[in-house]
């Protein structure tokens, strides 16, 4: 039966108001993007997800936030947050220019544009051959973290060596293409992520003297990204996360002993020593993306956000 024009009129605007309802029950979505709009009354309430790693980061104020997808000849590491403050890519050794390579692949923040970071340390890494990224030159100023810390990297690797993955010290050295150039460590070095050769997670901080640890039982050198965060409370003590659940905390790590000191970040490469089961390479050899550290300590949903933020 042929359906006249008042009913195509009807049908017409049964979907229009379908639309609108959908629209006031509040579902928009896109591949970066999900807001949700409730309405009661005269009264309504948004809540806002911003779906990128580096949306995260600048929601949640990152002191500095180093995408480490940058390109060009000799690029400056840039700074998400602090834009004025650059970080630089370093690169000693036998092996340069290839110690640190920009790649052009996806990171472990899939929603975020690709690119990321390849370090490589050789065998001869802990003398001066080695990649690494270097914070703001100016370094972190003293008594900067008394609100706490929190720092959060995405890495990718397949060694069974080990190595630094994200440090605070109290040196911010320079490399330069000499082969015989020593890298210059850190004598003071804190607030560290690290990998030990089993492929397990620590993150370790220097209180009074005493070295205090929290260390995964589960192995990460799997060749998968992985997002790594570690936070530091004044009275919660310290944490660590991996993919997004807790590992373990230290309750009496609440401070660092490099606190008082200016500070300088490196990403890649620092001593290890004194740490309780450090392999013996420092340098890391692997892929880092989206490194940043706040100068307040995660909640475990904001942990759990970030990590979902990389996520496709």
């Amino acid at each position: 039966m042929a359906t006249s024009h008042r009913q195509r009129l009807l049908i017409a605007l049964g979907a229009v108001m379908t639309a609108v309802a959908l629209s006031v029950a509040g579902l928009q979505t896109d591949a970066g993007f999900t807001r949700t709009i409730t309405k009661t009354g005269d009264t309504a309430s948004s809540t806002t997800r911003l779906g990128t790693c580096s949306d995260a980061m600048s929601r949640d104020n990152a002191l500095w936030a180093f995408l480490l997808r940058d390109t060009g000849t000799n690029p400056p590491a840039a700074n998400l947050t602090a834009p004025g403050a650059p970080g630089s890519y370093q690169n000693s050794g036998t092996l340069f220019p290839n110690n640190i390579t920009h790649q052009t692949g996806q990171s472990g923040c899939t929603r975020d544009p690709a690119g990321y970071v390849s370090v490589l340390g050789n065998a001869d890494s802990n003398t001066g051959n080695a990649g690494w990224v270097n914070g703001p030159t100016a370094g972190l100023p003293a008594n900067s973290l008394g609100a706490g810390f929190t720092a959060e990297v995405w890495f990718r690797t397949p060694t069974t060596l080990g190595g630094s993955i994200l440090s605070l010290g109290d040196t911010n050295f320079v490399a330069t293409t000499l082969v015989a150039t020593p890298i210059t460590l850190s004598g003071r070095k804190d607030h560290q992520i690290f990998m030990l050769a089993n492929g397990r997670l620590s993150f370790a901080l220097n209180k009074g003297g005493a070295n205090l640890q929290v260390t995964s039982t589960a192995s990460f050198n799997d060749n998968v990204w992985h997002h790594a965060v570690a936070t530091v409370s004044p009275t919660a003590g310290s944490a660590l996360y991996v993919d997004g659940a807790l590992i373990g905390t230290s309750p009496t790590a609440t401070s660092g002993d490099i606190d008082g000191i200016v500070s300088y970040l490196r990403v890649g490469y620092e001593s290890l020593v004194g740490w309780t089961g450090a392999p013996t390479r420092y340098a890391w050899t692997g892929d880092l993306a989206h490194a940043a550290i706040y100068t307040y300590p995660f909640t475990a949903t904001q942990v759990l956000t970030h990590y979902r933020a990389g996520l496709a």
